[in-house]
């Protein structure tokens, strides 16, 4: 009787677990399904991606890929290590070095959206480490410039200028981090109320310029590149200044109503 019995038991467990492997596999295609036709027809979804795997689709996490947009991402965020090694280099490459790095990196920084609109390839990864790596960049180049009083056009004799150019740039990064963070966590109105704007494009480009200009005549200099970055740098500096804090202002204005 036992030797009847066995193979019964093993039948059946085995038309059970493809009855189930079966099921789960539908509801799994049915998810991917309802969610694709919430979403525009074309648009990639922002969670996942269909990927076709033994007859059967998927659902694979989209951020897990690493596009040529985001490989160019983080290449800038490698950079960061060697512009600081060539900052406090002992030799007479250390200013071009830091300049070209600084360049480099602001070519990618157009480049990598570029290519994401030109190949489609857009990935949460990437849309968030993008920003991050501007930021960062930044950031570190005004935390050296500040460290090194620049001789040179208006900045001699005003070494406060860019230690207070710092403390705002830095300040508002901060607080608009935590502004779209909040935002993010009211619902898309709120969201589209902090959604980056042509001033904040413009303060990015001053932002870029005066800052290659500032690295390029850190150790002072007569020449005509040391007398156009002198005037052109600072100036340039104050204006991603002020738009910095009135972009600030605009966005804080917006979400003022839920606020109150």
């Amino acid at each position: 009787m036992n030797s009847h019995f066995l193979p019964k038991v093993i039948k059946w467990t085995c038309f059970r677990t493809h009855s189930v492997y079966t099921s789960s596999q539908s509801w799994n295609l049915s998810r991917v399904r309802s969610s694709h036709s919430d979403s525009p027809q074309g648009a990639p979804s922002s969670d996942s991606e269909v990927k076709i795997c033994n007859g059967v689709q998927n659902p694979v996490h989209e951020g897990l890929r690493v596009t040529i947009p985001t490989a160019l991402t983080l290449t800038r965020v490698a950079a960061i290590p060697v512009l600081v090694t060539g900052w406090y280099w002992s030799s007479s490459w250390s200013t071009g070095l830091c300049t070209t790095v600084f360049i480099a990196a602001a070519l990618t920084d157009w480049l990598d959206g570029y290519l994401a609109r030109k190949l489609n390839q857009f990935s949460a990864f990437g849309a968030f480490l993008d920003p991050v790596a501007d930021k960062l960049m930044v950031a570190t180049v005004l935390i050296l410039l500040s460290t090194q009083p620049i001789a040179c056009g208006p900045l001699t004799g005003n070494h406060w200028l860019v230690p207070c150019a710092t403390l705002a740039i830095i300040g508002r990064e901060i607080t608009m981090s935590a502004l779209r963070e909040w935002a993010a966590a009211l619902g898309p109105k709120a969201r589209g109320a902090v959604a980056v704007s042509s001033w904040g494009k413009w303060k990015t480009a001053c932002q870029m310029i005066s800052l290659t200009l500032l690295l390029s005549i850190r150790e002072g200099g007569t020449g005509l590149l040391a007398v156009v970055g002198g005037v052109a740098g600072p100036i340039l500096l104050c204006m991603a200044c002020f738009l910095t804090l009135w972009s600030l202002y605009l966005y804080i204005r917006q979400l003022w109503p839920y606020m109150t």
